[in-house]
């Protein structure tokens, strides 16, 4: 086992990480806005401002925006409504941004599977049901209904002319705030995974702008009370990653495929959550980043890693 200084510093920074659960199956089947420039040299981070709520999602710009590209760089930006009858994203604006930055993307290799991924009307109805705005409104409405059952289950065990029925209405609405909030809970922490019907649904488009130095991922935000959904490609050049998971898998004999074919896979499929958890500030705070150093957080890899062999 590596005892070396930076292994440790590296497995502490880890500690409080909740790691998604692994998701190595085959998968089966407007406006724009850029980060503006600052002077070169600038290292520090800087995180957009707070515009959400309680339990809504963050988006912060967890890169500093310098005119070079490096691994965790942001390179566009789409925002659409939430509501599954808006437009969708422009993805015709992303051709412009990815000019401006020397990347040669074939428009095929990232509209097609991204607007049969996420832009059909089953899958907005999905993104919409599960989005901040919904389970916003939808908390009240629970604590509603919850304080309502509870006391229409004991309000006859005590008389409404007793001295303590303030008491006993005091703690049924303690109680429906508890109950909604280990809802609330639950729905944060499943967040945190790999979802089936959206970051899944990236991976075809993944699949073709890896080759690119490109990831794609989706966060839903909260800004004014209103939520929308961003789609966001960041600068991320995985090769050295790549070289890292295959030679991990192969240590681990691992079979199947080539370990270089399911290295790949595995980026591929991890790449839409990592985008979303590094742009709403969710990945930990690294100092020996692999290959993600001016992000400050760790590499897709050690992601990858942290995810599936940690605990091996």
């Amino acid at each position: 086992m590596n005892n070396s200084p930076t292994a440790q510093q590296e497995q502490h920074e880890w500690n409080n990480f909740s790691a998604p659960q692994s998701f190595l199956d085959p998968f089966p089947e407007g406006e724009t806005t850029t980060p503006e420039p600052v002077p070169d040299g600038s290292t520090n981070l800087e995180y957009l401002d707070s515009i959400s709520d309680q339990s809504s999602t963050v988006l912060c710009d967890a890169v500093t925006p310098t005119s070079t590209l490096y691994n965790g760089r942001v390179i566009v930006m789409l925002s659409s409504s939430t509501t599954w009858c808006s437009p969708g994203f422009d993805l015709s604006a992303c051709r412009k941004h990815f000019d401006e930055y020397g990347l040669q993307v074939p428009t095929e290799e990232y509209e097609v599977p991204i607007q049969k991924s996420l832009q059909t009307a089953n899958v907005r109805r999905y993104m919409f049901f599960s989005s901040s705005v919904f389970f916003m409104i939808l908390s009240p409405v629970l604590y509603v209904a919850v304080w309502c059952s509870l006391f229409s289950t004991v309000h006859s065990v005590i008389s409404y002319h007793n001295q303590y029925f303030w008491l006993f209405c005091l703690m049924l609405s303690a109680g429906s705030a508890f109950l909604t909030g280990i809802f609330l809970t639950i729905v944060y922490y499943r967040s945190r995974k790999i979802n089936v019907n959206t970051d899944v649904r990236l991976i075809w488009a993944n699949e073709n702008l890896i080759k690119h130095s490109l990831l794609v991922g989706v966060v839903d935000f909260m800004q004014n009370c209103r939520s929308e959904l961003n789609l966001s490609f960041i600068y991320f050049d995985a090769r050295e990653c790549l070289k890292r998971l295959a030679s991990l898998l192969e240590e681990n004999h691992d079979q199947d495929n080539t370990f270089q074919d399911m290295a790949y896979q595995l980026l591929a499929i991890h790449a839409g959550l990592y985008v979303k958890l590094l742009l709403t500030c969710r990945l930990p705070f690294s100092s020996s980043s692999r290959h993600a150093k001016e992000a400050c957080v760790p590499c897709l890899c050690q992601y990858i890693e942290n995810a599936h062999y940690s605990a091996s």
